[in-house]
């Protein structure tokens, strides 16, 4: 039996396609890497599989950019000192990295897969470090910052549209699609409508991502309703976890003819 680190979260982009590959594994040995302050722990959990913590975040997009003036300013010789933030992020970045080398020795994985984003960086890191075989997969049309900058050293790299090619520096650069779990290949409609309490009728899906979108909450609230009556249709509104409460209310507010519902 195979033993294989997975890694990926903070968002559903990175922890499903992650889940499934975990999926077609099932029979090998699989251990997850993710942070257990995020959705992945919650999932990984209910799908059984090991789960190994570490504790990281990403860099704000602020913080990003004040590093880049820093970096130019040093260039220049003339810095004039950096956001104290970035230790701190770049501490907890270092700490991460160690604790994934010490998994990455206690367990002795075969190879580490990853799906990009910030929760992955310390195991892929830690994999390129140790010398343990990694591979990628980015399931966006322009792959993030963690696949652009760690794909080169990876054995294979997957991706699910075939523009995102020319953003990976590695040969072995292969367009599969995402990854999806089993229990959708067997789903039919008529069972799906059924579980989710919808009629046989055209139905929308509004959503932001898996922690949701703010801007896209507001101005879907503004048209869920009257959608679904004039145009007879049903709606399913993915608000993500962090807006739900804030959505419930303006609904609420805005037609509270429907509050019972």
């Amino acid at each position: 039996m195979s033993r294989y680190f997975i890694t990926g979260g903070g968002t559903g982009g990175h922890i499903y396609p992650a889940i499934a590959v975990a999926e077609a594994l099932k029979d090998e040995e699989i251990f997850y890497v993710g942070n257990p302050k995020n959705l992945e722990y919650d999932i990984v959990a209910q799908k059984g599989f090991k789960f190994l913590g570490v504790n990281v975040h990403g860099m704000p997009r602020k913080l990003s950019f004040d590093l880049f003036k820093w970096g130019i300013q040093l260039l220049s010789g003339m810095p004039r000192g950096l956001n104290p933030k970035f230790f701190v992020w770049g501490i907890k970045l270092v700490k991460a990295i160690l604790r994934s080398i010490r998994y990455i020795k206690k367990y002795k994985p075969d190879a580490v897969f990853g799906t990009g984003g910030y929760v992955s960086a310390p195991s892929l890191i830690a994999a390129k470090i140790l010398k343990v075989p990694y591979m990628m997969h980015d399931c966006d049309a322009q792959p993030g910052l963690v696949t652009r900058k760690l794909s080169s050293g990876a054995k294979y790299v997957s991706v699910a549209f075939e523009n995102a090619c020319k953003f990976i520096q590695n040969k072995n650069c292969v367009v599969n699609g995402n990854p999806i779990r089993a229990a959708f290949k067997t789903l039919t409609k008529e069972e799906a409508r059924k579980s989710l309490g919808l009629e046989n009728k055209p139905t929308i899906i509004i959503m932001g991502g898996s922690q949701g979108a703010r801007t896209i909450n507001d101005a879907a609230v503004e048209v869920v309703k009257s959608f679904s009556k004039e145009f007879d249709l049903q709606i399913i509104f993915q608000t993500g976890k962090k807006n739900y409460d804030r959505v419930l209310e303006q609904l609420i507010r805005d037609y509270p003819q429907y509050e019972s519902d």
